[in-house]
Formats: structure tokens, C-alpha cells, sequence
């Protein structure tokens, strides 16, 4: 039903016809008569079917940025519709679940898909978005206590959701690709953090620091990126300016709120490394983590909310170097007896 109800959809809203409304109905009307789960895997099965099928349609960045406009547009139609019981993590969830393609693009995109479930699920549990009141308007105006509390909430368990997501599939995917686009996974012998590095996050600005894709794209999906920073709005991927004031706004509620580290987000990444075949790498995971505390520093957003004693060997035993050959570093016996006897006084 879904598969052949949104595609309409999509054609009603491109030839801006009154029909869409009503099958806007049709649609709320299914998901109220079937099982809550069973209507978002299904809706998150149709997306990501449009989306690959509307990739292959069509090359380029404007084809891949009109197919995505599209897509978010339906997102923010039926929550809209469904309101107050559109649930935006029951449905990133759904599309979480689904494996696309083996391309990293395709799982970037359905991660765009994602933020965009959570940002409308931040604004309506905010009380920003309600039909007759401007979102603008309620931000200014700051939020209620309760609300506060509500969205904080909401975004914490996103968050842990898209950081496993992140730990499990994405990072061991892109994790292995340095900043400089060389593959670094194709010595599995090498144990431990790697070589230090010294322009790192929570070091001093450097203009040598080189952020990979990879981490760029989780320091917009986890909200630990400035929500009017030139990144976030590529990470958004729009080229229509009026949609992407609309979305800055819901952005901005997400940042301020959804951005403070706890326990439980250090253990899933902590957990994620290890011997296994596609574990995260002990290199991605340090920089995870350094993103998230840095997002917690003077100035930001983020409270660090991190109690538990035992994390800090699990970081002791993350950041350990380990080099993949240590013999290696080491002279053969013979030419350390070699520079023992010339080093002998005649």
C-alpha cells in the first residue's frame, strides 16, 4: 500500500495538486489501522526503495540533491499528518535497519533520511512545531522546562541509536579511510590507537588538522556540529535556501539540547572495538570519542555526564600503541654484539 500511495504523493506535490491531501489521509488512516512497527518498517522500506531507485534514474549531485528534497519533503508531510503520534525514532529506527547498497553515498544519504526523522521528532516533542504557531516564534521565546526535559530525552536515545549505527556499519566501513583518502585497513595485524596524533580536536587550532568525510557526516548526525556552520548545511545537502531556513531552526533545537556525552554512548563505542571481523577501529573510536568531549568544552552546548571509574581503563587500554611487527624496532643480537665491541675502550 505504501509503495503505491507515497509515489503519488510525490507526483501530487511536483504538479502542486489538491490530491495529495487526500492521500495524505489515506495514508494516516492505513497507519492507524496496523501494528505501529509494521507501519514504519514498511514506510522506511518504501523510502529507501524510492531513494535508490531515484539515484538510478538519474546521475549527479543535482539529481542525487532533488531526489533527497523529495523524500524529506514526504517525511515532513506524514509527520505533520500523523501529529501528535508521528514517533521519528521508531521510524529512523526502521530505515536503520535496512541495509541499502554497499556504497558509502547510498548509506550517507539514508543517514540524511534519519536526521531528518529526528529533527522533526525534536520539534514536535519541543512544542516548536504546531499548526497556526511559527517555530521561530516558540524558539525565540525558549522553551519550557518540561519541554527541555522531554527533548532531551528524545534526542539522547536518537543519538545512542545513530552512534551504534555508527560503530556497527558505518565506521568499520569509512572508518578505515584517513582523512588524506588512504585506506588504512589493510593491515589487520596492527594492534591499538596507531601513531599519535597531534592535531587532533582537543588540541590547540591548527590548520594542519584534517577531518575525514566519515567524521564529518556523525559530527552533523550526533548535533556536535554548530548548527549554522557551513558543514551542517552540506551535510543537509539543499539547494532550495527556503527549506533549509525551515530545517535550521529544528536544527538548532537538536544542538542545543541533543549534544552532552553520558556513560552509556562511551560503552558503545568502547564496545564496538575489537578482534571480530568489521569491529570499529581503536583510531575511529578515539576520534569519536574526542568529538563528543570536545563537544562538551567551555563555550559548547554539551555537559559531560560521565560517572562510571571503569571507563577510564577502557580509555587507558583504547589509547595503547601497539605496533604491528614489534621485533621490528628491535636490532638483530648480532649487531647490538657488534656495537658493543666498538663501543669497547682499546
Amino acid at each position: 500500500m505504501y509503495a503505491k500511495l507515497l509515489p503519488d504523493i510525490v507526483r501530487e506535490v511536483d504538479a502542486t495538486d489538491s490530491k495529495s491531501a487526500d492521500m495524505l489521509k489515506m495514508f494516516s488512516a492505513v497507519h492507524q489501522s496496523i501494528p505501529e512497527h509494521i507501519s514504519y518498517e514498511s514506510l522506511a522500506a518504501t523510502l529507501l526503495t524510492m531513494l535508490l531507485s531515484g539515484k538510478r534514474e538519474g546521475e549527479g549531485e543535482a539529481h542525487r540533491t532533488a531526489t533527497l528534497k523529495r523524500l524529506r519533503y514526504i517525511i515532513r508531510m506524514l509527520a505533520t499528518e500523523l501529529h501528535p503520534g508521528f514517533d521519528g525514532c521508531l521510524l529512523m529506527e526502521a530505515i536503520l535497519s535496512f541495509d541499502v547498497s554497499g556504497d558509502v553515498d547510498d548509506e550517507e544519504d539514508k543517514a540524511r533520511l534519519m536526521f531528518q526523522c529526528v529533527t522533526m521528532h525534536a520539534a514536535f516533542a519541543s512544542g516548536t512545531t504546531h499548526e497556526g504557531r511559527k517555530p521561530r516564534q516558540a524558539v525565540r521565546n525558549g522553551l519550557a522546562p518540561s519541554a527541555i526535559m522531554h527533548v532531551r530525552k528524545c534526542l539522547a536515545a536518537a543519538r545512542k541509536t545513530l552512534l551504534r549505527w555508527c560503530c556497527t556499519d558505518y565506521g568499520p566501513r569509512c572508518g578505515a579511510t584517513t582523512a588524506d583518502g588512504e585506506s588504512s585497513s589493510g593491515d589487520d595485524t596492527e594492534v591499538g590507537a596507531g601513531t599519535p596524533d597531534y592535531h587532533s580536536v582537543l588540541g590547540p587550532a591548527s590548520d594542519e588538522e584534517k577531518i575525514p568525510s566519515w567524521l564529518n557526516t556523525m559530527r552533523c548526525l550526533l548535533f556536535l556540529e554548530d548548527a549554522d556552520s557551513p558543514l551542517m548545511k552540506k551535510f543537509f545537502m539543499s539547494a532550495d535556501e527556503i527549506e533549509w531556513e525551515e530545517e535550521l531552526t529544528r536544527i538548532r533545537i537538536c544542538c542545543d539540547h541533543g549534544s552532552s556525552l553520558d556513560d552509556s554512548m562511551i560503552w558503545i563505542i568502547v564496545k564496538a572495538c575489537g578482534s571480530r571481523k568489521h569491529s570499529l577501529y581503536p583510531k575511529v573510536a578515539i576520534e569519536l570519542i574526542e568529538n563528543l568531549f570536545e563537544c562538551c568544552s567551555n563555550g559548547r552546548s554539551g555537559t559531560l555526564e560521565v560517572s562510571d571509574p571503569t571507563i577510564v581503563w577502557e580509555l587507558f587500554n583504547l589509547v595503547q600503541y601497539s605496533p604491528s611487527d614489534p621485533s621490528s624496532l628491535r636490532r638483530p643480537k648480532e649487531e647490538d654484539e657488534d656495537v658493543m665491541e666498538e663501543d669497547l675502550p682499546r
